[in-house]
Order: structure tokens, then sequence, then C-alpha cells
């Protein structure tokens, strides 16, 4: 293993049974200022929302949106692993049983 390998795997940890790497390191790995990675996490929300011409596609064909049609708040929509990551961070009563 050389050492770029051994030094990238001394910053995984285990979290909740989970490998994880700090935002810390990756932006020392990277070599980015902290507002730089914090502005790529936004981008990648940003993946999810739908465009003006999927949101009207939506609200044409499903009734259960047509509040959203004269809405300038964005619309988002998320995969399973997503939903899944988003839910750890939300303070629900029902969360538990949702993920499920």
């Amino acid at each position: 293993m050389d050492l770029a390998n051994k030094q990238i795997e001394n910053k995984i940890f285990i979290l909740r049974k989970t490998q994880v790497i700090f935002g810390l390191d990756l932006t020392e790995m990277y070599q980015v200022e902290t507002k730089m990675l914090n502005q790529a996490v936004k981008r990648i929300l940003n993946r999810f929302q739908l465009n003006e011409i999927e949101k009207n596609e939506l609200v044409t064909n499903c009734d259960q949106f047509s509040a959203l049609k004269h809405s300038s708040s964005p619309v988002y929509a998320f995969t399973e692993q997503c939903t899944a990551m988003f839910s750890v961070g939300l303070n629900s009563e029902n969360n538990n049983e949702i993920s499920i």
C-alpha cells in the first residue's frame, strides 16, 4: 500500500457502524476551504431540484401537486438512499415508522 492510500485510510473512522470521513479531512485532502465543501454539498442537493418543465409536468399530471402551480419554492425529488439520509436529520415523531 502506498503512502497516499495509507494517509487516506488513517482518516476513515467508524461512526454508527459505517465508514465515514469528516469534512475537515476532506478539505485538507482536496486542499479546499470549508466554504467550497459546503457549496459542493448544496450543489448535490440541487441535483434533486426539479426544473420548471418537470415541475409543470408534475402539476399537470398529478392533482395532489396542484398547489405547486404558482409556488416559487423549489421542488425536490429524492431517491430512496437520499430519503434515508435526510430522515436521519429530521426531528419527527414518526421518523422511525416512515423509515421502515
